[in-house]
């Protein structure tokens, strides 16, 4: 698999970097962010999703960090067996960075992944296969919205095969 960093872009940079800082890498960078990072994916990042052991929902992170809370973009849904909680964060006075939504599963669950080094910062990227079919629950999930997307993403995935995938 090629990996093509071209949508990997200096405000997507100082949002992950803003994103770690804030919360001691202890997250894990997943989504269409970890997809287009490891080369199956081909298009513009438009936020940033990252999936937490911690309930920061409530508070708990640093809130004196360059993040800055999206009030009324909080929710909570159901993808398979996991309760999620999700909000939205900004990069205080960066209009061109992205957004970053942050998920915190009640059961703790969380994405295998890899470490990897992130122009000087060391990060968790969920593996391609957790996103996949992460993606694949969003389009069963009727009462989710961008389902869309999410099945545009399936469908134009740099795999061989959907059906060759070890899950």
């Amino acid at each position: 698999m090629m990996k093509s960093h071209i949508h990997i872009t200096e405000p997507i940079i100082r949002m992950v970097h803003a994103l770690s800082a804030a919360f001691d890498n202890e997250i894990i960078f997943c989504g269409s962010f970890g997809l287009v990072y490891n080369g199956v994916l081909d298009r513009p990042i438009g936020d940033i999703d990252v999936m937490t052991m911690h309930d920061y929902y409530h508070g708990g992170w640093d809130k004196d960090s360059a993040l800055e809370r999206e009030e009324g973009s909080s929710g909570t849904f159901q993808i398979g067996d996991h309760i999620v909680v999700c909000f939205k964060l900004w990069l205080k006075g960066d209009t061109d960075a992205p957004s970053a939504d942050i998920f915190y599963a009640h059961d703790n669950y969380m994405p295998s992944y890899d470490v990897v080094d992130f122009h000087g910062v060391k990060i968790k990227i969920e593996k391609p296969e957790g996103a996949i079919v992460a993606k694949k629950r969003y389009v069963a999930s009727p009462q989710l919205k961008n389902r869309n997307k999410h099945k545009s993403d399936l469908n134009n995935m740099s795999v061989e095969s959907m059906d060759d995938l070890p899950f």
